[in-house]
C-alpha cells in the first residue's frame, strides 16, 4: 500500500495531506522542495526518525541501516540468504513517484561484528524481502518491535535487545544514517527455491511433520528427495513428550468396519471457528482410518455415529459388528444402547478408570492433537482455527504410515494406491477464483486466502476468505505455500495451546521422533 511521505499514513499523497497543509500553510514552492530533501536540517516531525533513501550512493555491502518509515527488512543482495523464494511484488518508495521490484524473500543469517558492544553474535533476521534494486540494506524498526525487540536510545548510537532483554547489537550515527554492521554467514550468492520441487521440508509440512521413519516410507507414494539429517524446530518443541514403556498394537479385526473403536475430546478451549467445544474419532480397527467430527454438544454423540454407520455401510457394503468406547455418558445412555442392539452391534466397554483398554482411540485422539498443535505453531495461525487443524491431520493421517499396518490406511480402505500430489502445506497462502455473480466487472477475479484443508465430501479446498472473514471451499486455487497466510491477518496475540489436560493417560507415542536414524 502506497503511504504519504508526509506523516507516513495511507489513503492520501503528500500533497492533500492535511498535516502539511496546515503546518506550512502559504509557504512558497521553493520551501516545498527544500523540505522534501533528504539533506534538510528543518524537518516536519511527522516525518519517520529516519529513513534511508534508496537513490543514495551504494554503502558498503556490510552496513545495514536501521529504518522507521520502512514496513519490512529489505536486503540488496542475494549473499545474506540462505535461501530466496520466489515472490515478485512492487515497492513503492518514499517521497518518489517510483516503484521498484521485490524478487523475492527468505531469511538472512549473519554475524555483529562490531567489537564496541563485546563478543560477535549469530543473529537470524525472518521475512526478509530481497530487492535488488535497491542501494543498501534496511533494517525496519517497525518488524523489529512487532517481534518483541525493544530499541533504545544511547547517546550517538541506537540499542537493541532481545525479549529477554539481552543486547543483540547497536546501531551507530554516521552521515545522518543509523548504521549496524553485520557480515554474511555465507560465502556464496544463493539461488532461488523453485516452489515446485518435491523437497524434502515442504513435503515435511505438507504432510503434518510426519517422522523420519514414516517420510522414508512415503517415498512409494510420492517423489521426495533423501535427506541425511534434517532436524526441524516446531517438532522439537510442539511434539516434545514423556519416555514411557512402548505399547504394541495387535489388530483384532479382519476386515473393514468390523470393529470401530470411538472417543470423545474436549471440552477444548477456545471455541474452534464455527463455535465446536468437542471433537470425535471414529477408528476403523482393520484399516486404520480416522474419522473426526466436531461437537457443539456431547448429545450429538448419537445422531453422528447413527449418520455415519449409514453412510459408510451403504458405501463399503460391510457391516459394524462392534464398537468399543469407554464408559462416558455420551456413550452409555438409553438411546445408543437400544440403537446398537437393534442393529445387532455388540457394545465393549472399557474398564472403568482403565483408558488404555481404548488404546487406539486414545492414540488417535493424541496424534491429531499433536499434529494440530505442530500446524497451528508452525502456521502462527489463532487458536479458533484448531477444528481446521485437526481436521486437515486427519487427511493426512489417512494417507501416511501407521504402526503395525503395511499399507496405509486409505489404500487399504479404498483398495487401490491413492495420489497425493493434492497435498499443500497447512495455513499458507491461497489465491483463489471469485466466481463473476460475486464480483463487480472490474474487481480483480481473484482473491487472497488462507489455506485450511480439504473439503469432507467433494473435491476442493477449505480456504479462509481474509477479507470476508469466512471459510470457504473452492478448486480454482494457486498456492505459495512459502508464505505465511497468518502474514495478512495483521497483529495477533501470540497464543500457546495446552492440550495435556485433554488426555487421560500419558502413554508415549513413539511416532514423533522426526530427526532421521
Amino acid at each position: 500500500m502506497r503511504l504519504c511521505y508526509v506523516c507516513r499514513q495511507p489513503n492520501h499523497v503528500a500533497k492533500d495531506c492535511f498535516y502539511r497543509n496546515q503546518k506550512e500553510g502559504t509557504t512558497t514552492s521553493r520551501r516545498r522542495k527544500v523540505h522534501r530533501n533528504n539533506n534538510s536540517k528543518e524537518r516536519n516531525t511527522a516525518n519517520p526518525v529516519f529513513t534511508a533513501s534508496p537513490n543514495e550512493e551504494s554503502l558498503c555491502e556490510n552496513i545495514w541501516i536501521l529504518d522507521s518509515g520502512t514496513s519490512c527488512h529489505t536486503a540488496k543482495d542475494s549473499v545474506w540468504f540462505e535461501k530466496i523464494f520466489p515472490e515478485r511484488k512492487d515497492i513503492y518508495l518514499a517521497g518518489k513517484d517510483l516503484k521498484i521490484i521485490c524478487e523475492g524473500f527468505g531469511t538472512v543469517k549473519a554475524k555483529t561484528v562490531s567489537t564496541k558492544y563485546g563478543n560477535p553474535l549469530n543473529v537470524t533476521i525472518e521475512n526478509v524481502s530481497y530487492v535488488p534494486q535497491l542501494r543498501c540494506n534496511l533494517l525496519s524498526v517497525i518488524c523489529l518491535m512487532d517481534k518483541g525487540y525493544k530499541i533504545k536510545s544511547d547517546n550517538n548510537c541506537v540499542l537493541i535487545y532481545d525479549k529477554s532483554n539481552k543486547l543483540i547489537t547497536k546501531a551507530f550515527k554516521n552521515n545522518g544514517r543509523l548504521e549496524l554492521y553485520f557480515e554474511s554467514l555465507y560465502n556464496s550468492e544463493c539461488y532461488f527455491s523453485n516452489p515446485s520441487n518435491s523437497n524434502y521440508d515442504i513435503w515435511h509440512s505438507r504432510l503434518c511433520h510426519l517422522n523420519a521413519k514414516y517420510m522414508l516410507k512415503i517415498k512409494d507414494y510420492i517423489d521426495i528427495d533423501d535427506v541425511n539429517d534434517f532436524k526441524c524446530e516446531t517438532c522439537d518443541i510442539s511434539k516434545i513428550t514423556r519416555k514411557t514403556h512402548p505399547n504394541i498394537d495387535v489388530n483384532q479385526s479382519s476386515e473393514i468396519l468390523e470393529l470401530l473403536h470411538a472417543d470423545l475430546c474436549g471440552p477444548i478451549q477456545p471455541e474452534s471457528y464455527g463455535g465446536a467445544k468437542y471433537f470425535m474419532v471414529l477408528v476403523d480397527d482393520f484399516s486404520g482410518m480416522y474419522f473426526t467430527y466436531f461437537l457443539k454438544n456431547k448429545n450429538e454423540v448419537f445422531d453422528i455415529f447413527s449418520q455415519f454407520k449409514v453412510k459408510y455401510e451403504n458405501l463399503t457394503d460391510k457391516r459394524i459388528k462392534k464398537l468399543r468406547t469407554d464408559n462416558g455418558l455420551e456413550f452409555v445412555n438409553e438411546q445408543l444402547e437400544t440403537y446398537l442392539d437393534n442393529s445387532g452391534i455388540f457394545h465393549e466397554k472399557t474398564i472403568p478408570y482403565n483408558s488404555e483398554s481404548n488404546g487406539k482411540a486414545e492414540r488417535a485422539n493424541r496424534i491429531l492433537l499433536e499434529r494440530a498443535r505442530s500446524l497451528l505453531y508452525e502456521s502462527e495461525l489463532p487458536l479458533k482455527f484448531w477444528a481446521e487443524a485437526i481436521n486437515f491431520s486427519t487427511r493426512v493421517s489417512n494417507v501416511t504410515p501407521r504402526k503395525g499396518k503395511e499399507k496405509i490406511p486409505l489404500e487399504t480402505w479404498i483398495g487401490k494406491k491413492p495420489k497425493l500430489n493434492y497435498l499443500k502445506k497447512f495455513g499458507c497462502v491461497a489465491y483463489f477464483h471469485v466466481p463473476k455473480v460475486m464480483r463487480n466487472k472490474f474487481d480483480v477475479p481473484g482473491r487472497r486466502g488462507i489455506m485450511l484443508g480439504y473439503a469432507r465430501d467433494r473435491r476442493g479446498y477449505r480456504i479462509f476468505d481474509i477479507k470476508n472473514r469466512k471459510i470457504i471451499e473452492e478448486r480454482s486455487i494457486k498456492f505459495n505455500e512459502y508464505l505465511k497466510g497468518s502474514t495478512y491477518l495483521g497483529k495477533t496475540k501470540v497464543e500457546t495451546w495446552n492440550i495435556d489436560s485433554l488426555f487421560e493417560s500419558t502413554e508415549d507415542i513413539n511416532e514423533f521422533d522426526h530427526k532421521t536414524k
